[in-house]
């Protein structure tokens, strides 16, 4: 027998996280679930957390580093946010080699997750793609452990934080540039 895969949800359990995507897409596969599922629901929408099947593993009002240990247990995040700013649960988990599969949104998830490299996109009226997605990855563990690499590598690439001091200074200098240049024009 084949080790399953651990997947995870982490965010608010509402609407707007897509708290029922990931409901419809675990119900959908409770016949053939060769996965364990959780979900890291802080601050969350009662009526919603009522219809967690018993099959999955809820945990509330964790603390970041006791998440931080739970996402280094997973392998998948199941991310189907309606709405994001930027994604830090995506880069959390990434962090931790978990492969993230989100929702095609425009904003923050796009330019962290390269679909087939460290995760895949799925559009929001084609979620039932992700399981072909979940189906791929468990079937193909070279798959599954190159884009846990990939994912860590893009975080640790691109997230480190002298390359984030390096951005903001460098967003800093262009500013001061631009103001100049804005004032010294007559």
């Amino acid at each position: 027998m084949s080790k399953k895969l651990n997947c995870i949800f982490s965010g608010k359990f509402e609407y707007q996280k897509g708290a029922d995507v990931f409901l419809d897409l675990v119900d959908s596969f409770k016949e053939e679930m060769n996965w364990t599922v959780a979900a890291i629901a802080n601050g969350s929408d009662s009526s919603l957390l009522k219809q967690i099947p018993p099959y999955v593993k809820v945990y509330m009002d964790l603390s970041n580093e006791s998440v931080l240990k739970i996402l280094s247990q997973a392998d998948i995040l199941i991310f189907p946010s309606r709405t994001e700013g930027f994604g830090i649960a995506v880069l959390e988990a990434m962090s931790k080699c978990v492969v993230p599969i989100v929702l095609n949104i425009p904003i923050g998830i796009p330019d962290q997750v390269f679909h087939g490299y460290n995760g895949f996109i799925v559009s929001a009226e084609n979620w039932e793609e992700a399981g072909i997605y979940l189906r791929k990855l468990d079937s193909d563990n070279s798959l599954l452990i190159e884009m846990k690499r990939n994912a860590l590598c893009f975080v640790r690439n691109n997230f480190d934080s002298i390359s984030i001091a390096d951005y903001f200074v460098n967003q800093v200098n262009n500013a001061i540039v631009c103001d100049e240049k804005r004032f010294n024009k007559q």
